[in-house]
């Protein structure tokens, strides 16, 4: 049995192998572009939990739970109504289709982190103040 190291050595060489010469270069910097994008995206949806501990902390403890379900609800309604609505906006063209180039989604993808993100600032100056059904 080959080391997980030498197969995927071998994946890439055979990858890499199956395309003209010139279009090396592109593949792998296509490559580089979503695992960036991705992780980067990554990172600023992290913020947005920092931002709800932080919300948490200087609010009272009994909105503790409010406070989470509101940047909660800001994350999970942010994923559909960027890719209806937001995407649209954002480049003009109609939301791209999941079997499509893993680089679009993947500018999608830190495009949308951005746009939750920003949808918490109003759960921070609205903690403590409304019910969770007014937000």
């Amino acid at each position: 049995m080959e080391a997980p190291a030498n197969r995927d050595l071998l994946w890439l060489a055979s990858m890499l192998g199956s395309i003209e010469p010139q279009c090396k270069a592109e593949r792998v910097r296509h490559r580089t572009d979503t695992v960036f994008l991705l992780t980067m995206g990554g990172r600023v949806i992290a913020m947005q939990t920092g931002f709800a501990t932080m919300e948490a902390a200087y609010g009272r403890p009994s909105n503790s739970a409010n406070i989470m379900m509101k940047n909660s609800m800001d994350l999970f309604l942010g994923i559909f109504v960027y890719y209806f609505a937001g995407f649209l906006i954002t480049f003009g063209d109609p939301p791209l289709i999941i079997e499509e180039n893993g680089f679009d989604f993947a500018l999608w993808f830190l495009h949308f982190s951005y746009a939750t993100t920003a949808a918490t600032i109003n759960s921070g100056a609205l903690a403590g103040r409304v019910s969770f059904l007014a937000y």
